[in-house]
């Protein structure tokens, strides 16, 4: 096994307190326990050679650059981890073809939330994506010989942040014991961006809702949302007509699929796309000004 890296760098530092404070840590954040840590780092290579009783394996690849964060005190934890550009080569006795290629520009984590009990509204926020994904076409033979669909790089990213707060402590060991009722009460969600792309397909969404947490009933339990939420859809048409066409999908699912599309969304600005418009307000849904509930 090889592995090189460049350009490391990072710091972290801590405020800690005694052991017998750290074992409730509701208890050592409200008296100052802190951390926080960061690391980068430039390219990444890595050279694997296995062998086991089904023979050799090799695994080769790198990344152009990560990094990672974590903070943590008595108002939020944050935590963050990054990847730029990576492409990885497997080979071996148990794939069934010569080699397996894997790719990527960019992958990332991430989570901002209050951790303390509160009674305003805080920030958090949570980031998750995997963009530009590649596979070589020795999978994508394995079940569509005919590259009847298309072979785009493939992405997903969910993007958000909003606004609540904790009715408890929720890091007291006495809390997560309990396992009461829900502890706490959003009062908003952005979405900053929401977007799925793969096969000649993408859908993405983007808007934001306020929750008014006095009003259980109009949406059976959850706090009644006011907002707007733009969903934009490409290639889906399609996509179900390759779908059809490989046997993956039944006629009668296909034309549930269009009939639920044809409920919720128009016609877009281009050729086999559709957009929709989702409002709540007054306790009530609506899709591109038809009431739906």
């Amino acid at each position: 096994m090889t592995l090189s890296l460049t350009d490391l760098a990072g710091g972290a530092k801590a405020n800690l307190l005694k052991p017998e404070v750290m074992e409730n840590m509701a208890t050592a954040l409200n008296q100052g326990f802190t951390t926080e840590s960061n690391f980068s780092f430039g390219a990444m290579a890595v050279d694997f050679d296995i062998t086991d009783a089904s023979g050799p394996m090799k695994l080769a690849g790198g990344i152009n650059g990560g990094d990672f964060s974590l903070g943590i005190d008595k108002d939020k934890v944050s935590y963050g981890t990054a990847l730029k550009a990576g492409s990885f080569t497997a080979s071996g006795a148990e794939i069934p073809f010569p080699e397996v290629v894997v790719g990527f520009s960019e992958t990332a984590f991430s989570i901002l939330m209050p951790v303390s009990k509160s009674e305003t509204p805080q920030d958090f926020a949570f980031v998750t994506k995997l963009v530009d994904f590649t596979i070589s076409e020795d999978v994508w033979g394995m079940f569509d010989p005919g590259a009847t669909l298309a072979r785009d790089p493939a992405s997903f990213v969910f993007d958000v942040k909003g606004t609540g707060f904790w009715k408890a402590d929720i890091m007291d060991p006495a809390f997560q014991m309990e396992g009461a009722e829900p502890p706490g009460e959003l009062s908003a969600l952005d979405l900053n961006e929401v977007r799925v792309k793969a096969a000649g397909a993408e859908v993405d969404a983007k808007g934001g809702v306020t929750f008014d947490n006095t009003d259980l009933v109009s949406f059976q339990g959850v706090p009644a949302p006011t907002g707007v939420i733009t969903i934009n859809i490409k290639g889906a048409n399609t996509l179900i007509d390759n779908l059809i066409a490989m046997g993956l999908l039944p006629e009668d699912q296909a034309m549930g699929a269009r009939m639920m599309m044809g409920m919720f969304a128009r016609p877009g600005a281009g050729p086999d796309e559709l957009t929709s418009e989702i409002e709540f307000k007054d306790g009530g849904l609506f899709a591109n000004g038809q009431q739906l509930q």
